[in-house]
């Protein structure tokens, strides 16, 4: 789930849900909290875990650039050699 926080952020959610099958009884410290962990998208050495999909989205957010101005730029004509 990704949630805007303003122009240039997004807060990012991963969520998974279980639905138990039918008959068997869940405990009930199962029911009363929810998991939650920060996701381990760096290694060690702070480097990207590019050996993790997930990793991979995570860095392509972080390394991007910021919003541009576009108001100088000319398209659908050609760019003079």
């Amino acid at each position: 789930m990704r949630v805007p926080m303003d122009d240039e952020n997004t807060l990012h959610y991963w969520y998974m849900a279980y639905e138990p099958p039918a008959g068997v009884d869940v405990p009930p410290a199962l029911l009363e909290r929810t998991a939650r962990y920060d996701f381990p998208y760096r290694d060690e050495a702070g480097e990207f875990r590019l050996n993790i999909v997930d990793a991979q989205d995570v860095m392509a957010w972080i390394t991007q650039a910021g919003s541009q101005n576009a108001s100088s730029r000319s398209s659908g004509r050609p760019i003079a050699a």
